[in-house]
């Protein structure tokens, strides 16, 4: 039997909105079980690295990644090329799309291919749950999931309820004060 200790997260985001709800992901999963290694490259990459190795590396060995998608990033092509690191071992890496002001039939190909996950409590309860099932050995009991989620869950929430404006609706904005 091989045991994971850890699962590495790979946290994708393009844009400030994006880049909030993976900061807060970040932060959010280390402390729902603390063998979630959350990898965000604003956080994580030291200075004076080269972050191009750095993402590469990671992206190599990431058992999931989260793509933050919102309405202005949706064909940004760092997200794009991401999101085809980490599927490029179709049995062994789960590529999860989270959808910030989106819902499912706003994607398209090839990001269109993942299941979607809103930002509701039950599809962040799912989501969790997939991303549990990879630590095996370190994996939260499944009868025990719902209550710890239910016990975190709010402060994901209170992250979701104060996020900024993504960067079409600003410009939108902007444009009708103008």
């Amino acid at each position: 039997m091989r045991y994971h200790f850890a699962v590495e997260i790979f946290l994708s985001w393009s844009g400030g909105k994006s880049k909030a709800v993976a900061e807060a992901l970040r932060i959010w999963l280390a402390k729902v079980n603390p063998a979630f290694r959350p990898w965000l490259s604003t956080a994580d990459i030291d200075k004076g690295a080269r972050w191009a190795s750095d993402v590469a590396e990671r992206l190599e060995t990431a058992r999931a990644g989260i793509i933050c998608l919102t309405p202005s990033n949706l064909h940004a092509d760092w997200l794009l090329w991401e999101a085809g690191a980490l599927s490029k071992t179709i049995k062994n890496t789960h590529v999860c799309t989270l959808l910030i002001g989106l819902e499912p039939s706003d994607v398209k190909p090839p990001l269109s291919q993942f299941q979607a996950t809103r930002m509701t409590q039950d599809d962040m309860l799912a989501l969790l749950s997939t991303l549990n099932s990879k630590l095996e050995d370190r994996a939260i009991p499944a009868a025990n999931l719902p209550e710890t989620f239910s016990l975190w869950w709010p402060s994901l929430e209170a992250v979701f309820s104060k996020l900024p404006l993504d960067e079409d609706a600003r410009q939108q904005k902007g444009q009708r004060e103008n």
